[in-house]
């Protein structure tokens, strides 16, 4: 007979064997690389509107399944919720004081490290499908991606205005990424990484869906629409649309001014949030006609595949600074985004729970492929790789966000509301917020009435909105994040003023770039 500590023994070996066993069958050939790499990356998408993230989401089916076979980052953080600022830290693994864009549209440097260029060097063909007006080909976020695969589709006098045909091109459904799998499937010693963002889910919310849209979503999902008819919905789409910006950034005054009681301001809030999910689930259907597309041609297994977004989206909740939108303020809604992988026979499904940060989207996505990243380029994420595939224990990360530092066009357009003044008087660099997270507690500086500043922190297991403030000066760890942050920000104010965003003013394109998604009238 067997002693029992020895069948204990016995048994967890038995375990570790079938268990690595499993592993090592699931994994692929040492040194292979996937054929097809892809960061597929849109904007403004809320983690509470997605399934990965909130169970009791019906409208996103192609992301939930593409979850179950991926890696999900459960708490994944944005450096800023400006999607200028977001896709240049994700396309270059470097916080702002690296990559100098501190408001958008601005050019990326030329000498910075992209993660086109990683793979481009590794020997991949690289492709960018440009949707986005502050993050396209024109403003060199494709850097290591030749001018001849930049595909673009932006329009012309409002680029981000829904026009029929043109999500096909901006998510990469469209006949040159069809022939590019095509390619791929012919040749099989070649290897491709593609690049991919655009803006679907971007307030005000109504320009990319039409009222059938909105309708047919209201059908399909009966418990989202809260009672409301269809005159109600084109009511209140209609009220928003001609005042988003005084709604967005001085709600409690155009409150008043249109005399809007409890039952409007419900009703109001109820369609705003049934028009950005009706383009979330559009979002959702262009995801999963892209990922029947690589399945179609049978690279499904022999491909890895990143989904992540710039930034999140505040939609009324009533504490807020602002009530809807994402610019100018560091709340969960706006700074937590998905992030996930998918890497058959190289990473297990999973969810990933320590805190990760857009600039290690780079080089863990380089590092799941096999790809090397320059060490001498000043690039400031951390390759996850390791730890995902179990050979190293999850680093603990602090993950600093921050406030933009808008340009004099953007700052005048928005101190004309009386709800920005308020949080930014002049929009001086030093009025910049900033928040750093680590795997506990999030901690922020933030500015009081007074005119002095003062930190908040929030236990972020126990109060995922960040109601509740728990700092304490006392606390020896608080006071350390605290420090950290004070220096972070003056890292961040004196980086600012050495670049030639600190000075001019913006150019004819830049204006029409920022008029495209409501920054300035």
């Amino acid at each position: 007979m067997i002693p029992p500590r020895a069948a204990r023994a016995s048994f967890l070996l038995l375990c570790l064997f079938v268990a690595g066993s499993s592993l090592a069958c699931s994994r692929t050939a040492p040194g292979a690389k996937p054929r097809l790499v892809v960061l597929y990356a849109p904007c403004s998408l809320r983690c509470p509107s997605l399934e990965p993230y909130a169970k009791d989401v019906p409208f996103t089916p192609n992301l939930a399944a593409f979850a179950r076979e991926s890696v999900v980052f459960g708490k994944h953080v944005t450096e800023t919720p400006e999607s200028g600022i977001a896709y240049a830290s994700i396309f270059t693994g470097m916080q702002a004081k690296g990559h100098h864009v501190f408001h958008h549209p601005v050019r990326l440097e030329d000498g910075l490290p992209t993660i086109a260029k990683a793979f481009a060097e590794d020997g991949y063909e690289c492709w960018f499908w440009a949707g986005h007006p502050m993050a396209n080909g024109a403003l060199n976020y494709g850097a290591g991606v030749p001018e001849e695969r930049v595909v673009t589709s932006t329009g012309k006098d409002r680029p981000n205005q829904w026009v029929p045909g043109r999500a096909v091109t901006m998510t990469a459904n469209d006949e040159r990424f069809a022939a590019l799998l095509d390619d791929l499937s012919a040749h099989p010693e070649k290897r491709v990484f593609v690049q991919v963002d655009f803006t679907l889910c971007h307030d005000p919310y109504y320009q990319f869906c039409s009222k059938d849209d909105v309708a047919k979503f209201l059908r399909d999902f009966p418990e989202r629409s809260h009672g409301l008819t269809p005159e109600e919905i084109d009511r209140y789409a209609e009220l928003y649309g001609k005042n988003y910006g005084a709604f967005q950034w001085n709600y409690d005054e155009i409150v008043r001014q249109l005399d809007l009681g409890p039952t409007d301001r419900k009703k109001l809030a109820a369609v705003m949030q049934a028009l950005y999910e009706t383009d979330v689930r559009e979002l959702d259907r262009w995801f999963g006609s892209f990922l029947e597309k690589v399945r179609a041609h049978g690279l499904a297994g022999d491909s890895v595949i990143a989904f992540t977004a710039d930034h999140g989206e505040a939609l009324d909740r009533e504490d807020l600074s602002f009530r809807w939108g994402h610019g100018l303020q560091l709340v969960p809604e706006t700074v937590r985004v998905p992030f996930l992988i998918r890497a058959p026979g190289r990473l297990m499904p999973r969810t990933y729970p320590s805190v990760t940060r857009s600039i290690d989207v780079f080089p863990t996505l380089a590092g799941v492929c096999g790809v090397a990243v320059p060490q001498d380029a000043g690039i400031e994420g951390v390759d996850l790789a390791p730890a995902l595939r179990g050979e190293r224990p999850p680093p603990e990360l602090l993950a600093y966000s921050h406030t933009s530092i808008p340009s004099r066009e953007q700052a005048a357009s928005l101190l004309q509301y009386e709800g920005v003044r308020k949080q930014f008087p002049t929009f001086r660099p030093d009025e910049m917020r900033v928040r750093v997270e680590n795997d506990r507690v999030a901690c922020e500086l933030r500015y009081l009435s007074d005119g002095g500043s003062g930190f908040v922190a929030h236990d972020t297991a126990k109060d995922p909105l960040e109601e509740h403030d728990v700092f304490d000066p006392k606390d020896g760890a608080m006071s350390w994040l605290a420090h950290g942050l004070e220096e972070y920000k003056s890292e961040l104010v004196e980086s600012y003023e050495k670049t030639p965003a600190a000075q001019g003013s913006p150019s004819e394109d830049e204006i029409r770039r920022m008029k495209s998604l409501g920054y300035v009238k």
